[in-house]
């Protein structure tokens, strides 16, 4: 814990990372509860001029001021909801927005990633029941028992899945409960990078196998742009089914008639 006359040890420690990262020269610092003598990177970054950088953010302004300051990317980790409840994401970015004007630099929403706690089958039914039990193990028993995080007031192990979810603090259901999620999120955040899933243990190892593949089958598609062609095709192909019904049975006739034509038989 930082006394209240010096920064944050994120803050200290994220400004020496950085440069280090940038310059090769070597570094001698005094920070109070760490110090450098000449200290350089022996291995320099592969990527220039240094790999992506994210600066985690829960619900208090430390993340995104660290990440504006050196216009780092935000991994906002309470995504769906913290300890005060709903997480103002608008706010988490215009404070690293602001920070990041105040020193020279930009913000880029493409290196804002969210996190959520996803679970996905076949009906909201069977993923409620898949998780509820593991999910109240990981609640009171890490959770509360070890941790200090309450779980919501009035909830019990049995009626837990179903609160958070009806909160919105987890996306539990099916493929389109998940893309309607996603669709919230872009609007409560006016648009972000990319979605992480958060991975919790709560169903056996098939049951989350098949939670990751119904992701990657129905929703993941649906905001990578793979689907627009058959989509838009689709469309189409609806709007004119009338017609082509029509020309199919027109084009069929006409073939009868021909053969009957050419023939002299009757069909």
């Amino acid at each position: 814990i930082n006394p209240p006359d010096q920064r944050p040890m994120m803050d200290e420690a994220l400004d020496i990372i950085m440069r280090l990262l940038r310059d090769p020269a070597p570094l001698t610092y005094d920070g109070g509860w760490f110090k450098l003598r000449d200290a350089t990177l022996h291995l320099r970054p592969y990527t220039y001029p240094y790999p992506p950088v994210a600066v985690a953010s829960m619900e208090s302004p430390s993340g995104p001021l660290a990440a504006g300051r050196h216009g780092a990317g935000v991994l906002s980790l309470a995504a769906t909801g913290g300890l005060r409840g709903p997480v103002d994401l608008k706010k988490i970015w215009s404070i690293a927005e602001d920070e990041a004007a105040r020193h020279g630099k930009s913000m880029d929403r493409n290196e804002w990633r969210l996190v959520a706690p996803i679970y996905v089958a076949e009906t909201r039914e069977e993923a409620l029941n898949d998780i509820r039990v593991g999910a109240a193990q990981q609640v009171y028993e890490y959770g509360y028992a070890a941790l200090g995080r309450k779980p919501p007031e009035g909830a019990t192990p049995e009626t837990l899945a179903d609160i958070m979810v009806e909160r919105g603090d987890w996306i539990v259901g099916t493929p389109d409960d998940v893309i309607a999620a996603i669709k919230n999120m872009e609007e409560r955040t006016e648009g972000f990078g990319g979605l992480l899933v958060r991975v919790d243990e709560w169903a056996s190892r098939e049951k989350l196998l098949k939670s990751y593949e119904l992701l990657a089958r129905y929703v993941m598609p649906k905001f990578q742009g793979s689907l627009t062609g058959s989509e838009d095709s689709y469309r189409r192909s609806c709007e004119r089914s009338a017609e082509a019904g029509a020309a199919r049975n027109a084009a069929l006739e006409r073939a009868h008639q021909t053969f009957e034509q050419r023939t002299g038989a009757s069909t």
